[in-house]
């Protein structure tokens, strides 16, 4: 009794150690694995380059993470937007001149895209890129018909208005309707309303401040309606 005993204790043992190493093995291989991957996106990271951008707009980019790639956008001195928006142009055509190492796949994202869109549609209304508007205008389109309330519904919706067409003001409109203030698509939605120069956007932003009963709406809408003044005088009037 006491040999079986003794016999099944070491079975039992060598079991558990069998499958103890098994899982550090596999513990092993995957960490492996994880290093590698790291090593490879590390490389990747060092070896990208933007060319004739500040440094902090080329790491960026080289992220390919929307976050970084805004508030880069964000920090950025008016000296070097012109610069900045060509890359930018470029990076949406996906011209290989733009840089090198350039982590195409993650940069053709919806996510990756919106983070720049806005700031490419304000430089071609700033006049500092001739980059075609239809092409933004296309792609925020597409994307705005899908999301609701999102940070890239909000994007979408400002390069919409940026783009100057009024086939979006009933869109813009039903932004509006669906999405209220406080929200930041709705509030964006207004503002766009403000930067098209078509009489249908004047005429929507009028019947919307004479219906407007929230003082955040209101003071929303009086900043869309001066905006289109100031596009009257120059933007507009160049179309």
């Amino acid at each position: 009794m006491n040999t079986y005993l003794k016999s099944l204790c070491v079975a039992l043992l060598s079991c558990v150690c069998t499958i103890s190493c098994g899982e550090r093995e596999i513990a092993a291989a995957t960490d492996d694995k994880t290093s590698i991957q790291e090593s490879k996106v590390a490389t990747h990271a060092t070896s990208c380059r933007v060319k004739d951008v500040p440094t902090d707009i080329s790491n960026a980019i080289c992220s390919a993470d929307a976050d970084v790639i805004r508030n880069a956008l964000l920090e950025l001195n008016a000296e070097s937007r012109a610069i900045v928006a060509a890359a930018f142009a470029k990076l949406w055509m996906e011209q290989e001149e733009v840089g090198s190492s350039i982590p195409w796949e993650s940069l053709r994202t919806q996510t990756a895209k919106m983070a720049y869109a806005p700031f490419l549609a304000q430089s071609v209304r700033n006049g500092r890129t001739d980059f075609p508007l239809t092409s933004l205008r296309e792609f925020a389109r597409d994307v705005a018909l899908v999301e609701n309330g999102t940070l890239a519904d909000a994007e979408a919706i400002r390069v919409l208005g940026l783009a100057d067409s009024a086939e979006d003001v009933p869109l813009l409109l039903d932004k509006i309707r669906h999405q209220p203030l406080p929200s930041e698509a709705g509030k964006a939605a207004i503002l766009a309303l403000g930067n098209i120069c078509d009489p249908s956007a004047t005429k929507a932003l009028h019947q919307l401040g004479a219906g407007a009963t929230e003082e955040e709406q209101k003071a929303t809408i009086a900043k869309a309606v001066a905006t289109r003044s100031e596009l009257a005088r120059d933007w507009c009037r160049s179309q």
